[in-house]
This record gives C-alpha cells, structure tokens and sequence, in this order.
C-alpha cells in the first residue's frame, strides 16, 4: 500500500482540515492543531491497519493508494467550524467515510486545555480523569504486591490498572510491553 503525505517543513507546525483519499473515490475529512503529528498518526495506523473509524478499517484490504491532502490551513477558534463545513458539504456523498454529520469524533477542547494536557497539568473531567482518582490509582498500584504499573491511554484518557492488564487487551506479551513503556518506545501509553 502506498501512502503518499504532503511534507511539512521541519520548524512548521501547522493547524487545519486535511483530507485523506483512498485510490482516488473514498474520502474521509478531519482537522487537528497539529497537522504533522496528525498525518504521521495516520500513517502508523493505516499501515498497521487500525484506524478508529470503522469503515477505514473494512475499506483497507482493498485500497492500494491513499493521499493525504491539506484542505486548508486554520487557526485560531474557526479549526472545528471549517471542518464542520467541509463535512457538512460533503454529507450527501457516498463516497465520504465519516461517520457524523458533524466534526463530534472528540470533545471541543480549548488550547489551553490541550496546551496544560500536554504540560502534565490539572486534568478536566473532558479528558477522562481527575487528579483526584489518578492518585487513588497510584496508591492502589503502589498498595499492590509485585511491580505492576499504572498506564495511561494518552489517546483516550483511559487508566488501566496494570501494564499486564493493557498488554493482554492488545494480545501483546506482557514482558515486551512493559519493556516498551520503560524505555519511552510508545508515545500512546504511558506509566505513572
């Protein structure tokens, strides 16, 4: 499968919509603040095949050409409208592969929420967790014999008890897993 995203200077860090295209017909529409980060995301899920959306996944085995496009470049508060509007434009075609109406796939965060999330700061409730219960985790998993972990779903906002417990929920062993947590390898999970 090739996978063709267009080059972001190494400085640039740019927020807009962006669309994906798959062998020319399927389509799917999203935004983010980051852009880079946005299509080298995309680009791991897509060639290990787990893409959140649901028809990406079933459209998958039959693509053999995907272009990642930028729609326009946004900043600012008008990054959900604008993508709201190109959706909202493209509803009615069988070819557009999100699932709502609307650009809904996360919670409206301001940047300074996602700015303090990204800082390790106070969480809202929004982003799946309060300080409150993460130190009730802590202390749980400090309670516990042996060495089991916290771990964090950055994506999600999800805690999982112990890096045992993710490890079998995504069929890995747990022994590689907590290897990959240790050593900083996945940018998605995380101890605490």
């Amino acid at each position: 499968m090739e996978i063709i995203i267009p080059k972001i200077g190494r400085l640039e860090n740019p927020a807009g919509v962006y669309k994906i295209v798959f062998d020319g017909k399927y389509f799917y529409l999203g935004s983010s603040v980051n852009l880079k980060s946005r299509f080298f995301k995309w680009k791991h899920d897509l060639l290990h095949g787990v893409p959140k959306n649901k028809r990406i996944r079933e459209l998958l085995p039959s693509v053999s050409k995907i272009s990642v496009e930028i729609v326009e470049i946004v900043y600012g508060d008008l990054l959900r409208e604008r993508e709201d509007f190109y959706i909202k434009f493209n509803w009615g075609n069988s070819m557009l592969l999100n699932r709502a109406e609307k650009s809904t796939g996360g919670f409206k965060r301001t940047r300074g929420e996602i700015d303090n999330h990204r800082a390790g700061g106070l969480k809202s409730a929004r982003f799946g967790c309060t300080d409150k219960r993460r130190m009730a985790l802590r202390e749980s998993a400090e309670n516990r014999k042996g060495s089991s972990i916290v771990v964090i779903d950055l994506y999600t906002g999800v805690f999982y008890s112990s890096a045992e417990e993710l490890a079998n929920l995504l069929g890995l062993s747990p022994r590689t897993f907590r290897r990959t947590l240790k050593y900083g390898k996945n940018s998605r999970y995380k101890r605490i």
